[in-house]
């Protein structure tokens, strides 16, 4: 991101709603994209999103994914790389996307939070500064458990809960967030 994801003076308005519509949810559609396809990134960190002149937001450097259907029992090819503190701790769930949840959760702690969290005990104090609704509060926590079962299961997970953690000052409404939800998970059921 800019400035590595983060600005010591962000711009007046970019709040919650805002990052989640412009950041969050491109860069959740891009591991959903990945993820429905059986790729983990296992690198989403802030030089790994690059941000255009217009603003769109792309997830770059999928150079150390795993292709997960490719992966044969038992590997751990590359289990001790990560880039703390948007690697989870955890080192056996490098073939699982919540790997890659755990990172844009960091991510986006850090941007919201302005300034750079260099080790997982920066984590949580982060997050508790945040002024974000309850629900983006509460999905973000997921996204940064340290228990890999609270995580967001994937991309399109995530993306379906960003959908519905939209603040007050959003637009859309808690039930077109609820009707999207649905139809995620109606879409993850068949796949």
């Amino acid at each position: 991101l800019v400035d590595s994801g983060v600005s010591q003076d962000p711009a007046p308005g970019r709040d919650w709603d805002w990052y989640r519509q412009v950041v969050a949810l491109p860069l959740a559609r891009a591991l959903a994209a990945a993820h429905e396809r059986q790729i983990i990134h296992r690198d989403v960190k802030p030089s790994n999103i690059l941000v255009a002149a217009d603003g769109t937001v792309t997830l770059a450097d999928f150079g150390i994914s795993v292709l997960k259907t490719q992966l044969p029992d038992g590997s751990r090819t590359l289990a001790n790389y990560g880039s703390a503190p948007y690697a989870p701790p955890e080192r056996d769930c490098l073939s699982d996307a919540v790997r890659d949840t755990f990172g844009l959760g960091v991510v986006t702690i850090e941007a919201l939070a302005g300034h750079r969290l260099v080790d997982y005990g920066d984590i949580a104090p982060a997050l508790e500064s945040l002024k974000v609704p309850e629900r983006a509060y509460d999905l973000l926590r997921g996204c940064v458990s340290l228990d890999p079962a609270e995580r967001p299961l994937n991309g399109l997970v995530l993306e379906a809960l960003l959908l519905t953690a939209a603040g007050p000052e959003s637009s859309r409404s808690d039930t077109q967030a609820g009707e999207i939800h649905c139809v995620i998970r109606a879409r993850l059921r068949s796949a």
